[in-house]
C-alpha cells in the first residue's frame, strides 16, 4: 500500500511540475557584430530586464553565454561549412556545479531545419517548418515539445529578434538559447549564399 502512495505522489508530482511551467524570453540580436557570429542580448518576457549575454569570440561561431555578473554558464564553438553545421555545446549544471558535453548537429532537409542535440545522454529535435518563422524543442523519446521560439516578422527588415518560450523543467534554459543561437547562424549561411 505505500509504495503505491508513494508512486502516486511522484507521479502527481511530475505531473504538476511539467503543467506550471511557461517563461518567455525576448532574444534580441546585436545590430553590428562585426567580424564574429551573431552576438545576443537575453530579457525577460517585457524585454526589459536583461537576463543574460551571449557573446562570440573572433571570427568563427564561438558562443559564450554569460550570466549579467558574467560569470560563464554556457558555450558553443561550430564547424560550419556551405552544407553542414556541427557544433559542441557545454552547460555548466548548476546543481551539480558541473560541465556537461553535447552536440548540435543541423541535419539535411530539402525543405524547413532540423537540429539535432544531444546533451547528458539525451536527444532533442529542434525543428521547423518551410517558410515558417516558428521552430519546436521535441524531446525524442517521449515527443513532448519543451520549448519553442518564434522569430518576430519585424527580423525580415530589421535586426533578428526572436520570443522563447520554455513549456518544460527537464533541461536548462541555456541549452534553448544554444539553439536559437545555431538556428541564427544558420540563416545567415543561406542569406549570405
Amino acid at each position: 500500500m505505500s509504495i503505491i502512495v508513494f508512486i502516486s505522489f511522484v507521479l502527481l508530482f511530475i505531473h504538476v511540475d511539467s503543467l506550471g511551467v511557461n517563461r518567455t524570453y525576448l532574444i534580441k540580436k546585436d545590430f553590428v557584430s562585426g567580424p564574429k557570429g551573431g552576438e545576443f542580448t537575453i530579457y525577460d518576457s517585457t524585454g526589459k530586464t536583461l537576463q543574460y549575454r551571449m557573446e562570440s569570440k573572433g571570427g568563427t561561431h564561438d558562443v559564450r553565454v554569460f550570466t549579467p555578473s558574467k560569470t560563464l554558464i554556457a558555450r558553443l564553438k561550430a564547424k560550419v561549412t556551405a552544407v553542414m553545421y556541427k557544433a559542441t555545446i557545454t552547460i555548466l549544471d548548476e546543481d551539480l556545479n558541473q560541465w556537461v558535453n553535447g552536440t548540435i548537429q543541423q541535419n539535411y532537409k530539402i525543405v524547413g531545419n532540423k537540429f539535432t542535440i544531444t546533451w547528458n545522454g539525451n536527444t532533442i529535435i529542434m525543428e521547423g517548418k518551410a517558410a515558417s518563422l516558428n521552430t519546436e524543442f521535441i524531446e525524442n523519446s517521449s515527443k513532448n515539445t519543451l520549448a519553442k521560439f518564434q522569430k518576430r516578422i519585424t527580423s525580415l527588415f530589421w535586426r533578428n529578434k526572436y520570443d522563447l518560450q520554455v513549456l518544460s523543467n527537464k533541461y536548462p534554459d541555456t541549452l534553448y538559447y544554444l539553439g536559437v543561437a545555431a538556428r541564427d547562424h544558420s540563416n545567415m549561411k543561406i542569406w549570405r549564399g
